[in-house]
């Protein structure tokens, strides 16, 4: 008969405001990132969805699940989302 190991293993959620003590961005500065990435400022469809809110996770889900936008939209959408990220990320690990 052999052993069985049991892992456990526990997830900590947290909130933007953990991360601003370490250079990280609250919602409103990450709106900020995205809607400033040049990529976008060609694409009017675009601009106007992300002025219409600063809830950057619905305009991001709403944009990529509907029919509105062309898929290169899409891509630029979603790569500047990304760049925002990827800069908080460069920002946290230089702290």
């Amino acid at each position: 008969m052999s052993a069985v190991t049991s892992v456990k293993e526990t997830i900590l959620l947290t909130g933007a405001g953990l991360t601003k003590n370490f250079g990280g961005l609250l919602a409103s500065e990450m709106w900020a990132a995205i809607i400033s990435n040049p990529s976008l400022h060609e694409h009017s469809k675009l601009m106007a969805l992300l002025r219409s809110s600063f809830d950057f996770e619905e305009i991001y889900n709403s944009a990529i699940s509907g029919k509105q936008f062309s898929d290169e939209e899409k891509v630029l959408l979603s790569d500047a989302i990304r760049a925002a990220y990827l800069n908080q990320e460069d920002t946290l690990s230089n702290w």
